[in-house]
Formats: C-alpha cells, structure tokens, sequence
C-alpha cells in the first residue's frame, strides 16, 4: 500500500460523509487552463479512481451500460472487464491476493482493552455480578444418547477420560455421517506421560502436532470437495488413530485407535453436515463425491448440523436442591456473564446459573438484570423471586429474599426454539438464549434515584449546548423525603475532567411515592459526539436530605448531539451528514459453526467488536443492527454492549429492539414493551435511529378493505416510539414499498390514488427509505442509469425528510475458495447464483471468483457514487459479516472467517471528507466522450484543486489535467465542474484517477 493510499485509509477509518446536493458550475473555479500545474506543494486529502473500458465505436458515445439497453461490450468482453478491474483494484488497496482479514485478533483483542468500563457512583454501593458464576445445561426433555465407546470392552470409563487399554477399539462408526463432509475432533494422551494431542478438521492446513507423519499419506483436509483418505499416527507409532474413508465403496468405516499402551481420550466430538438434496434431479445440480447430486438452494438453509458424539466423559451433576446455599456445584463449568447456551450441541438444554455474593446489611437491595432471554426464574437463598415471563430488561427488589453476609443468587433460562427459521439462518433452530449481565444496587436510604435519562436539545452558535435530563426518584420510606437533587456534567471520555456544569433543585416526595423532575442545563463550549469524534460526558446525580447529606447518587454517561432531518438532508449537530455503513445479521460460523446459532443473540464481546471495527476499517460510520432468527415473530436484541462501544469508537448506530420484526406481519410488533427496550438504552448517543420493521410484507396492498393496516402500523409503532424517545428518528419500515402509501407526503397510495395517511406517517422524526438494489438480484446496467425512480424519485425530489437505502446493494461477490478449504460451505454456491446471467450475461465459476468480486465492488462504486450524487443520505450494506445461508451468502463484504472482499475496500472512497469522480455511471468511453468531474463536500467551505490523470492499467500517464481554485460550498453539496475532452490510451481500458488537493 503506497503511502497515499495509507493516509486515505486512515483518514477514512475515523471519518463521516454528509448528505449532498447539487450546485451550479463555478465558471471562475475553472478561468484557468487545464494544463497548469499548481505553484506549490498541495496536501491530499481525497484520492480514489475509476476503471473504464475503451472503444472506437461510435455507439459507445454517450452513457453507456455494463449489461443492458445501451451496451457495447459481449459477454466475455464483460468478464475479462471485471478481471482487469478486481487485478487493478486489488494491488491498488495493497490486497493484490484478496486474502486479508478486515480485522485482526491482535487489533480486536487491544481495542477491547481500550474500551472504558461505564462508571459506578461515589455513594451507592453498586456490585457488578458478571465473573464468578457457575454453569450447567440440562435438558428440559430428557434424551438418552447413544454412547456405545463407554461400554467397549476395552474402555474404562472415568471422570473426564475413557482410558483404553491395548488392543484395537472401534470408537465410533463414521458410516452414520451423510458421507460427504463431517467434522471429528478429539483430546487425546497416552496414558504415561505425553502431552495432550488435540486435533479438530477446518483449517487449510493440518495443525502441528508431534504425532503426525508428514509423509503426504497422513494429512486431513478438504481439498476441491474431496475427502482424501487419512490416517494419523502418533509418534514413535505408539499409538494410531486410523480413518479409512471410501466414498466410492461405501463401507463402514470407523474411527478406531490402535495402540500399544494405554491411551486417555479426553474429549470426542463427532459433527455431521446433512446435504439437503434435489429431489427431482431436474435442476442445476453439482455432483458430489460418490454421485450424490446436491440441489441449488433457493432457500439458503444448505445444511443442517447434527452432533452424532459429544462426549467429555464427565458425569452429568446431580441437580437436586441446586437453588440452596448448600449445593455443591464444584462439577459445575465456570462462567461470566452475558452467558449464552444454545446450538445444535446444546439443544433443548435450559441454562442453569449459580453465584455467591456477600451482601452487607442495607435498607434495599435492587437486582438489575439486562435480560433473561426469552425468559426464566430468579432464585434468591433457594426462594422463587420472580419468574420472568419475557425479554425486558429485569429490575427486581430483592430486600426481602436476602440477608447480611454470604448469599447466593441463581438463575434458569428456558432453552429458546425457532419454528419458523428465516431463510438466511442455518438448520439450527437451538437459537441462543441467555443471561445478560447483572448489578446489584444496595440502597442506604428509604429515598433513592430511579433513572436518570438524559438528552441534547439544542446547539446554539458557540457550542452552547441545552441538555434535558429527565430524572425519576422514589421514596420508599414512611415519611415525606425533602431535599435536593444536583446534576453534574463531567467530560469522560476519551479523558476525564472536572465539572463543566452543574444544577441544583429542590424535591419534595411524598411516602410511597416517585416523582419526576426535568432539569435543563446549559453546556458552554461543549465537546460535541460524532463519529469522528467521539467525546462522552459523565452525568452525575447526586440526591441529599434537607440537612444535606447524601442519601443515594446514580452516574450514567452521554453524548451531546443533535439529530434532525429537514429540506431533505439528515442533520447531525446542526450539519447534513451522510452515513455509510453495513449491516449485520447475527449470524457467525466461525470459527466454531456449533456456537453460529448459540451466540446469535448473544455475541461475545470479540464478536460484537469484531463487526464493529470491520466497518470503522473500511472508512464507514453506520452500523445496522439487523439480528434475527425467525420469520413472524419479533426478533431484534438490545444487547448494550454494541451501544457502549459504538459510543467510544464513534460508529452510528439504527438500533432495533427485541419488539422488532424481519418480515411477515407487521402486527406481530411488540408495540407495547417498546418503551422499555428504549430506556434501556437510551443515553447512548451513537443510537440516531429507531427501527422498528426490517421488512413486514404481510400488507395486501391489492385489497383497499386492508389499507387500514397500513396506517394502524404508523400509527402504533411511531406512537410506542415517542412516548418513550422524541429526540431520534423513527424508522417503522426499512422498506416503505411494502406498504400501501405511494408518496412522501402521504396524499397517494402505491397505484397513486388519493389518500390521506394518518399524521404519524409525516410526523418530522419519522424516515423514510427503501431496500434499493439498483445493480443487485441480477439487475441490469440499465437500471442504475435511469435511476432515481419510484419512492425514491418522490422523496429525493421532495427535499423534505431524508431518504436512506437501509439495505444495499445485493450484488454478490464470491470469496476467495482458497481461504475457506476445510469449512462444509466450501465451493458451495447460494441461491444468488443466477444473479450474475442478469447482470453479467452469464454465472461466473468457481474459479472466476476474482471476477466476482470485481462485479460486487465496480457496481457498488458506481451505485453509490450516483446515490450520493442524487441525494441519498444513508446506506447500509447487507451485509458486514459473511455468516448467512450457512456461510454461503455472497452479498456480505466479508467471507464467513472475516477475510475482506473487494467491495469492503472500495468503501473507503466514501470515507473521506471530499469525494471527486465522473458525473454518471458511464461504463465505456467512446470517440467523442467526455468526463464531467465532480467533488463532493462534506466538510466546510474550502478551496481545493483537482487533479485528473488518466492512465493504462499498468499504470503508465496518458494526460493530467489540473484544475486550480476550485471553491467549494460547505455542507454536502456536489460541485460540478467543467468538461474534459480525455486524451485516451490505445488500449481495452483505462483508470481514471481524482485527487483533491488541499
């Protein structure tokens, strides 16, 4: 990577683009020629290219299309286009092999350090119970597992081991496994001295291991679909693990062990990957090994996981009183929460949790629990507290349950069950449940601080900033509590200081009661949050008796921010802003496929950094949460930890609820918990948006009798939105096509029929946006150059509120095969397959995967180039991590191990502050064309110069052309500059490339 395309990267990573709009062409940015050359040295701050192809044909004047109504170009001509640009752009992001990871381990594992943990008060005591639990799966049903290794004969069965004796032993019969691919992993030892041999399949080499022989007849992979045979041996022969596998003859093969001394094996898994087959054999079909024919899934359920051995050898602990204090849970494993339980490995399990905690004696004691998900029971000193019927956060008073000194607190988590999975989750129906984080708060005093909420109202000129802080306290006691509430605002991140504004007021609270106080305050020269700088305030609230002393205090932190959408651009402080992001979906394979499911509701905290530093990498600022299992039913999380961190790395987020829904019916939306799942949250200034539906087609807009839907859907969800929050935007919709309105303005339906769509539909915090593939699901070349069109033509024209592509850009890109030898989705096409014969003229092979990547990132550039260019204020790319259709899903900008796609780096274009390229999406310079540059603004207003130089794809200078004292108007806005006759190279294509200099 050169040097420019360092700073661009790093530049990109910690910034945010604007909404833009299109200003008229400054004739005197352009008095001088073309050709001179600047006068002095000049800072660059924006540099990106464009690949086109070359023709002397008169048709290829003009816009002309990839694939479509004006193409030039055939078929192959198209796919060797793509070659040239992916070879060109991969050495141009200094990832010429397509093979680096977004993100690091290293760099995950230092910006977890780096993350501050949220403060604890200064008087009340507060006591964070994550670390220190005990853990233990039981099955709700009972199942007995077929464990024949633990009676063989030559098996001693002991805890934690299955010692074998000499002589040769069957251990499991492979023959069960569909035949094609499975997973065998096992911790073995001899049982005299020895270190312990783990080996596990899924990687493209084999692990190092003393004991295997490296002779070519002694290593296990995957390679090309084919399973070689195999055999391990230990060192010195001493003992060998054997897999004689034979496809073609199909015999019962075993894993055995043949050993001359004892052998200890600790651990022994056995994962089989059924292959759901074409039933007809009429379709697209690949033939495996051994001639089974696999059916091209439309679905993207390609396979489903079963665990044929599971095995630690441990004895199952005896549950009988584990409520008690006196129970031995020393069998039980060690735990911290959030814990997770789930995947197929876990089925049916309930999750079962146990924790001492000395507890001094207090007047109350609050246990806070983030979730029990989906619901559970509380056990305090082997008493039922409550059972939690449900996903909302938990706030229990457990003064009554507890006593001073050593007490022990337990939970139970029902196992969770998707009946009716979503098409882009794997067979796996074991979809996490867990116990979210938990606090417990000793209270000193009858009176006492409930919440404390508080949010930005206004930004004045100065960065005067008025914050409103909606406190709740209650009195408990028997008597009227008076006294006096102070708020304190502190800077605390990224450093602490002292006291910038303070608020003293009075209170009076009846017995057995609580009251709510708003207090406004000012902040004067407050540091304001954004993405690119992300500060964050302390809020301290202190409570005092009327003799002044300090009864209870609560600390929360926030961030000063403004957000607004008006005259059809999204304001962030007072400034249009545009943001580009990606989406997630919750669904991770690796490394370990049995935990995808387990952890989908409950990532760990490397994973939930993971996904959030992979769109920071790329220059981007927005991150969707999009996690669901199930179809008609709500899904969504409100997992805090995603909110805590995208607070400190400065990454918007559209957040949605556990009300939410992914598709089907939209009455299924938990309209009335909403405000809880808000208040959880809420003083996160990275959340600028509230999502209630992915997209809910369930609406028939054929029946007229049914438009009501539509408008009971507004009004509900935006109602249950504001009667908790109206200080964010409200998205009830991420694809207001499905329903019935037509217009931005709400005054037609969808076949343009008056209408008058209920208020909350124009309500000024309500988005709007849609799911715009314009080059994706096989879309042609055509659609991108007519476009804006439909919902979009409307509101971008309107220049009302603003307009979001909430999901794009469903193109898809296939990953480099080579990373994932080893993984069951290797070589494994989804059912977006055929995308490419629409958009490309015909499928792309395996091994045109380069070229794939090339169509995903050149019509991503050029998509969202021109959607900038036309007003479009947010994206989301669907999506960051490549885990769907169990891990066959093309569209994401990584593979499923987290490898970066082409695509991934060309959004670093976008990441910058000023942005230059052509003015359409013209694909092949003809005779006659000429280029029309552009640079968009979305800082202040500056004075830059372009320069514009083409070149042959190897990088040879045709022409530069500089254009000096270019004034650009500040606050998203497209400056469009005068034409360029290009001076072309005798070659198929060319690169154009823009830097802006400062």
């Amino acid at each position: 990577m050169n040097s420019f395309t360092r700073y661009n990267f790093f530049k990109a990573a910690g910034s945010f683009i604007l909404l833009c709009m299109i200003v008229p062409l400054s004739l005197n940015a352009q008095s001088k020629d073309k050709s001179e050359t600047l006068s002095q040295p000049k800072k660059i701050v924006s540099r990106s290219f464009e690949f086109r192809g070359i023709s002397d044909h008169l048709a290829a004047n003009g816009e002309t299309d990839f694939k479509g109504k004006t193409e030039v170009m055939s078929t192959e001509e198209r796919v060797k286009f793509l070659d040239a640009y992916a070879s060109y752009a991969a050495q141009w992001f200094g990832d010429p092999g397509l093979n680096k990871l977004a993100v690091t381990p290293k760099e995950i594992a230092v910006r977890l350090k780096q993350i501050k943990p949220m403060p604890l008060p200064a008087f009340r005591k507060v006591i964070l119970l994550n670390e220190g639990w005990k853990q233990n799966g039981v099955q709700a049903v009972k199942v007995e597992k077929e464990r024949p290794w633990r009676i063989h004969k030559n098996a001693e069965l002991k805890v934690g081991e299955l010692l074998f004796h000499p002589g040769e032993n069957e251990v499991i019969n492979l023959a069960k496994s569909s035949g094609w691919r499975y997973e065998l992993r096992w911790e073995a030892a001899r049982k005299e001295g020895g270190a312990v041999v783990k080996w596990k399949f899924g990687t493209v080499e084999a692990p190092e291991s003393a004991w295997i022989k490296q002779d070519g007849k002694h290593f296990f992979r995957f390679k090309a679909d084919l399973v070689e045979k195999m055999a391990y041996i230990w060192k010195d022969e001493e003992c060998v693990a054997k897999f004689p596998f034979d496809h073609e003859e199909n015999k019962e093969v075993f894993f055995k062990i043949l050993n001359s001394a004892d052998v200890s094996l600790h651990s022994l898994v056995f994962i089989d990957y059924k292959y759901r087959l074409d039933k007809d054999g009429k379709q697209d079909e690949v033939v495996l090994p051994g001639g089974m024919p696999r059916k091209p899934y439309r679905d993207g359920q390609v396979f489903e996981p079963v665990c044929l051995a599971d095995d630690d050898f441990k004895p199952s602990p005896d549950m009988t009183g584990w409520i008690t204090e006196k129970y031995d849970d020393g069998l039980w494993k060690t735990a911290n929460l959030p814990c997770a339980h789930g995947g197929f490995r876990e089925i049916g399990e309930d999750l079962y949790l146990r924790k001492r905690i000395v507890i001094p004696t207090v007047k109350r004691v609050l246990l806070g629990v983030e979730a029990l998900d989906p619901s559970g029971e509380i056990y305090i000193n082997g008493k039922l507290a409550a059972k939690i019927p449900n996903r909302l956060p938990v706030k229990l008073d457990i003064t009554s349950f507890v006593k001073q000194g050593e007490n022990v607190i337990a939970y139970k988590i029902n196992y969770n069950w998707i009946d009716d999975l979503v098409s882009h989750a794997m067979l796996d129906r074991s979809c996490g449940w867990f116990a979210g984080r938990t606090t417990l708060h000793l209270f000193s005093d009858e009176a006492g601080i409930k919440e404390v909420f508080a949010n930005t109202t206004s930004i004045e000129k100065g960065s005067t900033a008025t914050q409103h802080n909606q406190i709740s306290v209650e009195n408990t006691g028997k008597n009227v509590f008076e006294g006096s509430l102070q708020v304190t605002y502190s800077p605390w991140f990224p450093k602490e200081g002292a006291v910038v504004a303070s608020k003293v007021q009075q209170i009076s609270i009846a017995t057995n009661e609580a009251v709510q106080l708003n207090v406004n305050l000012d902040i004067n020269n407050a540091e304001l949050w954004s993405p690119e700088s992300p500060q964050l305030y302390s809020v301290r609230v202190v409570l005092k008796n009327k003799k002044g002393n300090v009864v209870d205090d609560f600390v929360t932190t926030t961030g000063i921010r403004t957000i607004a959408q008006k005259e059809g651009k999204l304001y962030l402080n007072g400034k249009p802003t545009l943001l580009v992001g990606a989406q997630n979906m919750g669904i991770r394979p690796y490394p370990d496929l049995e935990n995808a499911s387990k952890y989908n509701r409950s990532a760990t905290n490397e994973m939930i950094m993971s996904e959030i530093l992979a769109i920071k990498n790329m220059g981007g600022n927005l991150f969707r949460l999009h996690v669901h299992m199930s179809m008609n039913k709500t899904g969504g999380i409100n997992d805090p930890r995603f909110a805590e961190i995208a607070d400190q790395l400065g990454m918007a987020l559209i957040w949605c609820n556990p009300s939410w829904v992914r598709e089907g019916d939209e009455r299924t939306i938990d309209t009335k918990n909403v405000g809880y799942y808000i208040k959880q949250i809420y003083n996160h200034p990275s959340i600028i948006i509230w999502e209630m539906g992915n997209h809910p087609n369930a609406f028939d807009r054929n029946n007229p009798a049914s438009a009501s839907r539509t408008d009971d859907f507004v009004r509900n969800t935006v109602r249950s939105v504001l009667a908790a929050d109206s200080s964010r935007l409200i998205s009830p919709t991420t694809y207001w096509s499905h329903t019935h309105y037509g217009n931005d303005l709400g005054t037609q339906d969808w076949q343009k029929k008056p209408i008058q769509a209920v208020p909350e539909y124009t309500h000024p915090l309500v988005t709007r946006g849609s799911q715009d593939a314009l080059t994706g699901y096989g879309a042609s070349w055509t659609v991108l150059r007519q476009w804006p069109s439909g919902k979009a033509k409307d509101a971008l024209d309107n220049k009302i509120r603003a307009w979001f592509n909430f999901e794009h850009e469903e193109s898809t890109g296939q990953p480099n095969w080579a990373l994932s030898e080893g993984m069951p989705w290797h070589h494994i096409r989804s059912y977006e397959k055929p995308y490419d014969q629409g958009s490309i003229g015909r499928t792309l092979e395996l091994d045109e995967w380069r070229a794939s990547q090339g169509w995903q990132a050149f019509s991503a550039y050029e998509s969202m180039k021109k959607q900038i260019w036309n007003g479009v204020v947010g994206f989301s790319w669907c999506t960051i991590e490549g885990g769907a259709n169990a891990g066959t899903y093309e569209k994401p900008l990584l593979d499923p191990m987290g490898h970066a796609k082409l695509a991934w780096h060309i959004h670093q274009f976008f990441g910058a502050k000023i942005i230059a390229g052509s003015e359409n999406v013209d694909v092949i310079y003809g005779p006659d064309d000429q280029i029309v540059p552009c640079i968009f603004n979305v800082g202040e207003k500056t004075k830059v110069s372009l320069k514009v130089t083409v070149k042959t794809v190897d990088g040879k200078i045709v022409k530069t052309y500089t254009i000096p004292d270019i004034l650009l108007e500040g606050g998203c806005k497209l400056t469009k500059l005068r034409p360029i006759k290009p001076e072309l190279p005798k070659d198929k294509y060319c690169v154009v490339a823009y830097e802006v200099l400062l």
